[in-house]
């Protein structure tokens, strides 16, 4: 009789949880496809990050001293290092920078920068993050 009882304070209990039994067993479906999908994201920053260094590179070893050189501290500290510029576009396309502050930046690399860099905005924004949402 004890049993019983016991038995049927569990399946209330576990009765109680099944929605969030559901929800466990949705995420643990799921973080195969989000693996991939992050690896799709961090492939693509990569790419462009990459590009974006090698601009900057070209722009700090061809800058003459009478040239503007304002903008030459906010690349050094967003563009030199690869982790750094990964961050840089991360938090662009996340909210934690504004990417008008980037792209004033991109800017001065030259048009076809600034073209890619809003391209990889557009591509970020309207594809990549929607086929997370979407997972």
């Amino acid at each position: 009789m004890l049993r019983t009882l016991r038995m049927i304070r569990i399946m209330r209990f576990a009765a109680t949880f099944r929605h969030l039994r559901l929800m466990l067993l949705a995420v643990l479906k799921s973080l195969v496809p989000l693996f991939w999908a992050i690896f799709f994201l961090t492939f693509l920053m990569f790419l462009f990050a990459v590009m974006f260094m090698q601009g900057t590179a070209q722009y700090l070893a061809n800058l003459t001293s009478d040239e503007d050189q304002s903008f030459v501290p906010h690349m050094q500290e967003f563009f030199t290092t690869l982790p750094m510029m990964l961050l840089t576009l991360l938090l662009c396309i996340s909210g934690g920078i504004s990417w008008w502050e980037i792209a004033t930046i991109v800017r001065e690399l030259g048009v076809g920068y600034l073209l890619m860099f809003i391209l990889f905005i557009l591509i970020m924004l309207i594809v990549v993050l929607n086929i997370i949402t979407g997972i």
